[in-house]
């Protein structure tokens, strides 16, 4: 069984955060605390996805060994940290934006988040929110009776109906929304106005990492993308075809089509259509043989904007990233674009080839 909104991209966002907070929150341990080189050597191989399970089973056992020592280590929302780190060693190797996956000629290649681990997790989920209230010592949402009228009685009474929430289709993206909220909450109203509300950092961060792992992509739709949209990129830039590629990895409905700026085709359909990112009534074409060009039935769109379109195009936990980046100002946005543009040539090798080499099935995407 496999689950198919997943993209590999999207799971590396997860696996950074899990990596990070699996190797910063072990560093909380007095044993192990003088060997940094060792949890952030592990920490940063799960990161990049190189020998990600051998270093996932060992940032496994570690928190287990913390966990039973209880030597200042300790709390049952902190057991799910272990869980997770061992559901991620059971998954197929080399999702996309894993060291893994570099270098094979399909982006894509075949991973897939497997259903059955989504299933086990889900469970974990409602277990622990189902034992909050019940267990002693168990409740991943501290009790509190402070100023907040809504953090009371009725929280748990959310955390009681959670798990029969889950269970229906619809019910259920809501039932993650709330407690997701909840816990968002407590960490920011709990560190920055009332230190009641959030008691346990660490086990706050592990919640919110879990919500991610079962957190369904195709809750957050795709930005529509209007047909025969096509994205015009440097042929001759490494950093550009490796842009293409990521498209090519998390587009899973084929919604863009893909041009060298060097082709004829750039000249004959950009020249004469209007800039409606920057409301300029033509476009000077010698100004972006050096930008990402995106053409739709909208207008085009260069630098950043072109960028965060297709974000927003491709869905997801990308939908999400592209929400966060245009609350950036244009103007900053296009400014650190520029300069990342000025020195990509001297950071990513020249491709031997205007088009990324691609299976039979992504090459029919692109015109020469």
């Amino acid at each position: 069984m496999k689950s198919s909104s997943w993209t590999g991209g999207q799971y590396s966002l997860v696996r950074i955060g899990m990596a990070l907070l699996a190797a910063v929150g072990i560093s909380e341990w007095d044993r192990v605390a003088w060997l940094p080189w060792f949890w952030g050597g592990l920490g940063i191989m799960l990161a990049l996805g190189w020998m990600q399970r051998l270093a996932a089973w060992s940032l496994a056992i570690l928190w287990v060994w913390a966990l039973v020592s209880k030597d200042g280590f300790e709390g049952a929302v902190l057991w799910l940290m272990p869980l997770m780190l061992m559901a991620h060693a059971m998954q197929p190797r080399a999702p996309y934006g894993s060291l893994s996956s570099w270098g094979r000629l399909d982006p894509r290649g075949s991973w897939t988040f497997h259903a059955r681990i989504k299933i086990g997790l889900w469970l974990a989920l409602a277990l622990a929110y189902l034992l909050g209230p019940l267990v002693e010592g168990w409740n991943p949402l501290p009790s509190y009776e402070g100023w907040l009228p809504i953090w009371g009685w009725q929280i748990v009474v959310v955390q009681l109906l959670f798990v029969p929430m889950v269970i229906s289709s619809r019910l259920r993206p809501w039932a993650w929304l709330t407690l997701f909220i909840a816990q968002i909450a407590c960490l920011v109203l709990g560190t920055l106005v009332e230190p009641d509300l959030n008691p346990d950092p660490l086990g706050r961060l592990v919640m919110l990492l879990l919500h991610f792992f079962t957190l369904d992509p195709a809750w957050i739709p795709a930005r529509r993308v209007a047909p025969g949209t096509t994205l015009f990129f440097d042929g001759e830039c490494g950093l550009c075809h490796g842009f293409v590629r990521f498209v090519l990895a998390e587009d899973q409905t084929a919604q863009f089509r893909f041009t060298p700026i060097q082709s004829n085709a750039f000249e004959s359909e950009i020249g004469m259509t209007e800039d409606h990112s920057h409301g300029k009534p033509s476009v000077n074409l010698d100004a972006l043989r050096n930008t990402v060009v995106l053409r739709s039935a909208d207008g085009i769109f260069i630098r950043s904007s072109a960028a965060l379109r297709i974000l927003a195009g491709l869905g997801g936990l990308w939908r999400v990233v592209a929400a966060l980046l245009w609350m950036i100002p244009l103007p900053v946005r296009d400014l650190l674009y520029r300069g990342l543009a000025r020195i990509r040539r001297h950071l990513f090798p020249r491709p031997q080839t205007l088009c990324p080499l691609m299976p039979e099935e992504l090459s029919v995407r692109f015109r020469d």
